[in-house]
């Protein structure tokens, strides 16, 4: 198995991280998951209407780089003695200060899979949610035994910054320059002729 493969002390690491970090760094993900709820019937509604499609989408993601960045700078500033008073010790916040820094791009690809799916387009959802499941899982098999906690971190970091990337071009290109991928067109249908025999 995998945690075969890691040393007791990188395991124990990781585990400090997911266990102990996460779930302080995800919780203002809580405030962002409400306004992607809320953002996605006005996305779908606007769909139709280029400008305010543009407006709403704006909205959106300044709120999502509002959010990340405020949180980002609280827990970077407040990670000692938020954990010391949640947790009894500082032991992860070093983890908490590292995983935060991933919360801008996170909430920013939550924003972009409620664009997506309230303009109908949940396939470029699904391959975003794809490609960054795809580079943690390497990161995990390939880079944890090997680097323990460092590894695990860069490449969370690394999968949210893919998925940002592949969020952001998708977001541009379809709603700021219209240009559509993955649609398959339809060949026309030549219409019958009005000149046929009558019997």
């Amino acid at each position: 198995s995998i945690s075969g493969k890691i040393k007791p002390a990188k395991m124990a690491a990781v585990r400090s991280a997911k266990g102990m970090a996460f779930p302080l760094v995800l919780f203002p993900g809580i405030i962002q998951g409400a306004i992607c709820t809320l953002a996605l019937p006005e996305i779908s509604r606007a769909s139709g209407d280029k400008v305010r499609l543009k407006n709403k989408t704006t909205l959106v993601l300044l709120s999502a780089f509002l959010t990340g960045g405020f949180s980002l700078l609280f827990f970077i500033a407040f990670a000692n003695p938020l954990t010391r008073i949640v947790y009894g010790s500082t032991e992860s916040a070093f983890y908490v200060r590292t995983l935060s820094i991933a919360l801008p791009f996170l909430f920013f690809n939550m924003s972009g899979v409620s664009i997506f799916n309230g303009m109908g387009k949940q396939a470029y959802s699904l391959i975003t949610g794809t490609v960054s499941g795809i580079i943690k899982l390497l990161g995990i098999i390939i880079f944890v035994p090997a680097f323990g906690i460092n590894g695990y971190l860069f490449f969370y970091l690394f999968s949210e910054i893919c998925g940002f990337l592949m969020t952001f071009l998708l977001i541009y290109n379809t709603i700021y320059k219209k240009t559509d991928y993955f649609i398959y067109k339809l060949p026309k249908i030549r219409k019958k002729s009005k000149n046929h025999l009558k019997y």
